[in-house]
């Protein structure tokens, strides 16, 4: 299959739908921004439909993320409507170019091409992909601002890991998450990089797995565990107040009562007076744990 071509014609980029984020509208658009669009010649539009091919490691900050709009497709010299969802994100280099020659692909070109897979590979919601673009963009950005690009040796991957992770746990408060956000972006970038991996972009990823062994209804199951991810609390752990049935459950323990009310043969305790009195002083004064 030969890769198709492109060509500069009149489009816009907008901010003035989607919220901040820029949209491809028709050039008829009033509110334009920055003047750009490519077509690709046959089965190809936007820079998304691209074949394996070299990538060029150019370290620029995916600076733009915008939204596919199909509107006026017939003026972009296609014979066919575009097979690119609406809405579906998409990655601009700075300087709006997504190849550098045949067979020269930018990285840009290949998050979009992922990120155009995703409604076929478990992730059908929209708002699922503008997560998804968003979380490769700040890892590319990040990366890019420290000289490395997304598909380089695993050696320059782990350091960036390193350094990222450094920053979004202690870095300026702005750029913080929290353990389960961190954990998510882990997780869309992990799937990221097997995907690139498997298409033959990527030479490696930056993460490093261990086993573990999950049960799920009786079953248990080997999976992979990515050791970037935050360890969180589990949930017994974080309570910040008692349910009224534990809280009568706490009740009945301290007097030596089973959990229905009914005396508990098998208790053997001493002092449960003294300790329901106890257990009823905290409950009735709202005694917390300051943090």
């Amino acid at each position: 299959m030969g890769r198709p071509t492109t060509a500069l014609r009149p489009a816009v980029v907008s901010t003035a739908t989607r919220g901040s984020s820029p949209a491809i509208l028709p050039a008829s658009s009033q509110d334009s921004r920055i003047s750009w669009s490519r077509t690709w010649k046959g089965r190809a539009a936007c820079g998304l439909d691209v074949a394996p091919g070299r990538v060029v490691f150019l370290v620029s900050a995916l600076v733009i993320l915008t939204f596919f709009s199909s509107q006026g497709w017939q003026s972009w010299d296609l014979e066919h409507r575009p097979l690119i969802p609406e809405g579906m994100p998409v990655l601009v280099d700075d300087d709006l170019r997504f190849e550098d020659g045949p067979a020269a692909l930018r990285q840009a070109a290949v998050v979009n091409r992922w990120l155009r897979e995703l409604p076929a590979s478990g992730a059908p919601a929209h708002s699922s992909w503008e997560n998804y673009a968003r979380a490769v963009k700040d890892w590319a950005e990040f990366l890019a601002e420290h000289g490395v690009g997304l598909f380089e040796s695993r050696e320059r991957l782990k350091s960036g890991l390193s350094r990222y992770a450094e920053h979004r746990a202690a870095g300026p408060v702005e750029a913080r998450f929290a353990a389960t956000t961190w954990g998510q972006h882990v997780s869309i970038l992990s799937l990221f990089y097997r995907w690139a991996s498997a298409e033959g972009y990527a030479p490696a990823e930056p993460f490093t797995y261990r086993s573990a062994r999950a049960l799920f209804a009786g079953t248990g199951r080997v999976v992979r565990v990515n050791l970037a991810v935050r360890r969180t609390p589990k949930p017994h752990v974080t309570i910040k107040y008692l349910e009224p049935d534990f809280t009568e459950l706490f009740r009945r323990g301290l007097r030596g009562l089973a959990p229905d009310g009914s005396e508990d043969s098998g208790f053997r305790g001493r002092e449960m007076v003294r300790n329901a009195a106890i257990g009823d002083l905290a409950l009735s004064t709202g005694l917390r744990l300051l943090m």
